[in-house]
């Protein structure tokens, strides 16, 4: 891949992978056929099928980093530490950027310099939108007039673009949470640290998942890794608001259970790194909760 743009030096794709080789194939082929080719760094997840093999050989121009264990999510916090740019665009396996959405996004972080997140519009098969992305065009967060984006305090890693600083600077994904929801904290601890986070529908990527390969274990990590990000960020009274519906929830639906006693878990350490938001931040999750509860 020649990088002879500009836009080489401001972006780089962050990809997560974890024996997904096939998927992760066609998702190169469509990165390296973007008419502005910039910098790919894959992050395998200790893989135990063909990846190492696929990368190293097809794709000498991308730079692999192969980790010694499952890092979950965090494992895209190795990958932001290697670029070298400003900007990062993460894609998981199954998702890739459309052409013109990299230089969009530059575009609109170096004029607004507190901006730190961008989430992209994700199509999905037969283009389809996104439903959380229907959501945050509707987003109740209050947003500064003229601006062109909507703000928003949560995202989908597979369609977000990150200020490298902004990024680490709040810590990047935990290395507890995992997968599910993993999003949810890191959007507090940026938006606490004074960066917003905004919803851009002219900013394109697209997601083909594959069909979910544990429905129920899925589930129960979504409840865990919910139940600790609000544990761990909000008041008291957020923290009773979102954890009775789901003990009710419990009685009847055993992935639920799972999850809230696995999360149970982890109170040790959430206790010990519990660090409430402010009251102000408070304010607009408690609007975005009840906007969808």
């Amino acid at each position: 891949m020649q990088f002879d743009n500009t836009l080489a030096s401001k972006i780089s794709i962050v990809i997560i992978s974890r024996n997904r080789a096939d998927a992760l194939d066609a998702t190169l082929q469509k990165l390296h056929a973007l008419h502005e080719p910039v910098p790919i760094i894959v992050i395998d997840n200790h893989s135990e099928d063909g990846t190492i093999q696929l990368v190293s050989t097809k794709y000498p121009d991308v730079t692999l980093i192969q980790l010694p264990e499952n890092y979950g999510s965090s494992a895209r916090n190795v990958g932001a530490k290697r670029a070298q740019t400003p900007y990062i665009a993460f894609a998981d396996d199954d998702s890739w950027w459309e052409d013109g959405a990299l230089r969009a996004a530059v575009t609109y972080f170096e004029h607004y310099p507190t901006l730190g997140l961008i989430q992209g519009k994700i199509l999905l098969r037969g283009g389809q939108i996104e439903p959380a992305c229907q959501l945050m065009d509707k987003s109740p967060i209050t947003t500064p007039d003229n601006f062109p984006g909507k703000y928003i305090l949560g995202f989908i890693a597979c369609g977000a673009i990150v200020r490298k600083d902004a990024f680490l600077d709040a810590g990047g994904f935990h290395r507890n949470i995992g997968v599910g929801g993993e999003e949810e904290l890191i959007a507090l601890d940026m938006a606490e640290r004074g960066w917003s986070l905004a919803y851009f529908p002219d900013i394109l990527a697209h997601h083909f998942p594959a069909p979910q390969r544990n429905k129920a274990r899925r589930k129960q990590l979504v409840v865990r890794n919910h139940l600790w990000s609000v544990w761990l960020r909000r008041s008291l009274s957020g923290v009773f608001a979102e954890t009775s519906p789901l003990l009710q929830q419990a009685v009847a639906n055993r992935d639920v259970r799972k999850g809230i006693m696995e999360a149970c878990t982890g109170l040790p350490w959430i206790i010990k790194e519990r660090k409430p938001l402010n009251a102000e931040l408070e304010q607009e999750v408690v609007k975005l909760s009840r906007f969808h509860p």
